[in-house]
């Protein structure tokens, strides 16, 4: 007995030891007694502690998250396991203090989705493959059918291979803000009808506006608006005509007609459409109004509109954590105000219509980490993958972020609310971002007024930041156009920029905007790429680094460029700085590659190939015998960023 015992005792000893180091040896507790259970075939008459109907079908599941909430409530059992199957939410589930500490998740190996839209039957045939419904509310700029997001019927015809510029017409000059000049001919009275909503886009392309028409005047060639663009449309700005059901000509489209109050769709598949209906969102999913420790896992949202989170935290939601769960299709992933020390965690965020997480004014201590978050901004352009302001000391970390309308990553200061500080911003991958809009960055930080943000941002990937804009001077798109690596905008200061390897910039790798005390050190940074027209003194080549003046004149000063690998693709590449300031700057021990040393600076930096493994084949480590290393340059953790491409995302 004493040598079993023995046995016995080291194997608790084992088992203490992994789960003091958060490893268990049991299977996940989600069937274990204690629970509550919610199904679609659940009844909220019943005690919600089995896990299916019984046989007498006289007990079983609830039918309702919100009656297993109240339960929760009121009882000891705090976690809830959500069968498979769509759950439409008829309303927002709130939870509040008195909902703190309880579990949220889906049934061991289902798949579980809860839909803030309101669905949509009784579709019956108009002719010409279009089906109609009733819908007393109308739609706004989104429909979703067989989980797919649905294009609104637009004039123009849709261009697949022109997905960030089709069905936009070029405008002519006009000073007013409630209105759009177009070109004789391209619109006449006909046009109208009550819903045709417009999209805008000011020449320099920052973001786009949304507006009702309310009237066309055709003897002046104006769109009437319901209410004033925020960047004056004039010559070679666009704008696209939407929602007219005499628009409704190809596949995909759908438009809702006022006359009648009916939804119109184009559907590719009409018996699924005649069989399961369509999706209209609606309404926020999941609110945290002061709710603290709630955990949410493997769960999918879907259907909300372009305006409004899947789920929202606020009022002093703190310590809460979302993990491996789903946003498809929403409008924004998740927005925290006021909220601290959360934790967003392993979850994708896919087709959003704004941004995936936004944090807003006070959600400090937060983290934000191994997400995958893709195809962003896809009705609003103005947002990015991860969005802050007035924000303090949050880790933005190890997240897979790819196709975006705009940001990859912002963190903005407007005025003396938004003020940010302490964030870091480490060990992301960002690729392909900036598709629609310019004067924008992979990464970006607004810093208005100049305060020392003591940010971090380091050790990120970031690859092909594009950026796009109207000519002024011709009705044609610039692309890329604009858009840098990491933008430190309007006097950001403070900023320490360290590791980050920045390849296929349109502007430069790093912009300091008018900012002073930012350090960039120990960069990768890959130019040659473009050949841009400028805005008048540049020479329309893309830099390693641009200085200039922010927009109180103010110029940069005190930035530190050091150890850095400049590497131009193109041989002579004229330089690797943009100057347009009188600020002070210093740059030495860089290795650079196919361009020159700076004027008076660069005593000590070197002119060399670098040794990369292989360019050709995008392979940027250093050989051993780098000459970089001899510069005091430290070697980027490149196996860290492809253990973020492969595990980001949900985890099974």
């Amino acid at each position: 007995m004493k040598k079993v015992w023995g046995k016995a005792g080291r194997l608790w000893i084992a088992v203490l030891l992994l789960w003091s180091v958060g490893v268990s040896m049991a299977p996940p507790p989600a069937q274990a007694a204690g629970n509550y259970y919610v199904a679609l075939n659940g009844n909220d008459s019943w005690s919600g502690t089995l896990d299916a109907p019984n046989s007498a079908g006289t007990d079983g599941p609830f039918r309702t998250l919100a009656k297993a909430r109240d339960a929760m409530r009121t009882g000891t059992v705090k976690t809830t396991l959500i069968r498979a199957g769509t759950y439409y939410m008829s309303s927002t589930l709130v939870l509040t203090s008195a909902d703190s500490g309880t579990r949220y998740r889906a049934y061991d190996g289902e798949t579980v989705t809860l839909s803030g839209g309101d669905r949509v039957t009784g579709f019956a045939a108009e002719g010409s493959g279009i089906y109609s419904a009733s819908l007393s509310t109308p739609t706004d700029m989104e429909l979703i059918f067989d989980g797919t997001r649905q294009r609104i019927a637009e004039k123009k015809a849709y261009d697949a291979a022109n997905p960030y510029t089709y069905g936009h017409y070029f405008a002519d000059a006009q000073t007013a803000m409630n209105k759009v000049k177009f070109k004789a001919g391209e619109v006449t009275a006909s046009d109208y009808v009550p819903g045709l909503k417009v999209e805008t886009f000011a020449v320099r392309r920052w973001e786009n506006d949304l507006l009702n028409v309310t009237s066309i005047d055709a003897a002046n060639n104006l769109l009437n608006l319901s209410g004033n663009v925020r960047y004056v449309i004039s010559t070679n700005g666009t704008y696209r005509l939407l929602n007219n059901p005499a628009y409704l000509d190809e596949t995909g489209e759908f438009a809702y007609r006022t006359s009648d109050s009916k939804l119109l769709f184009k559907p590719a598949d009409s018996a699924k459409l005649l069989s399961q209906g369509a999706v209209v969102p609606r309404r926020t999913i999941l609110s945290l109004d002061g709710a603290g420790q709630v955990v949410v896992e493997r769960l999918s949202f879907t259907d909300t509109p372009y305006s409004q989170p899947a789920i929202e935290l606020k009022n002093g939601a703190n310590g809460n954590g979302f993990y491996n769960n789903r946003f498809l299709n929403v409008g924004k992933g998740i927005i925290l105000t006021g909220s601290s020390s959360n934790n967003v965690n392993h979850n994708e965020m896919a087709q959003i219509g704004t941004t995936g997480v936004e944090l807003a004014y006070g959600a400090d201590s937060n983290a934000v980490n191994w997400n995958y978050m893709h195809h962003i901004g896809l009705v609003k352009k103005s947002g990015g993958a991860v969005m802050a302001y007035g924000v303090k000391n949050n880790r933005i970390d190890h997240n897979r972020i790819e196709y975006t309308a705009r940001y990859g990553i912002s963190i903005k200061r407007w005025d003396t609310a938004t003020i940010h500080t302490g964030n870091t911003v480490e060990y992301n991958k960002i690729r392909f971002t900036n598709r629609e809009t310019q004067d924008t960055g992979a990464i970006e930080m607004l810093g208005r007024g100049g305060n020392d943000t003591d940010t971090i941002l380091r050790y990120n990937y970031i690859e092909d930041t594009g950026g796009r804009m109207s000519d002024w001077t011709n009705p044609v798109f610039q692309y890329p156009y604009g858009a840098d690596g990491i933008y430190l905008d309007d006097e950001t200061s403070g900023v320490e920029v360290t590791g980050n390897f920045i390849k296929d910039h349109s502007r430069a790798a790093v912009f300091v905007h008018g900012g002073d005390n930012n350090v960039i050190r120990n960069n990768v940074g890959i130019i040659g790429r473009s050949i841009w027209k400028g805005l008048g003194h540049e020479d329309g080549k893309d830099k390693f680094v641009r200085l200039e003046w922010g927009t109180t004149q103010h110029v940069p000063s005190n930035t530190v460029i050091e150890r850095n690998i400049i590497y131009s693709k193109t041989a002579s590449w004229p330089k690797y700085l943009d100057f347009f300031t009188g600020g002070t700057y210093t740059s030495d021990y860089n290795l650079l590659y196919q361009v020159p040393k700076l004027s008076g600076k660069d005593a000590s930096s070197l002119v060399a190939d670098p040794l990369f493994t292989s360019v050709s084949s995008n392979n940027y480590k250093l050989q051993a015998g780098s000459p970089a290393f001899g510069l005091g340059f430290v070697e980027l953790p490149w196996t860290e960023w492809s253990t973020v491409h492969s595990l980001a995302g949900v985890q099974p």
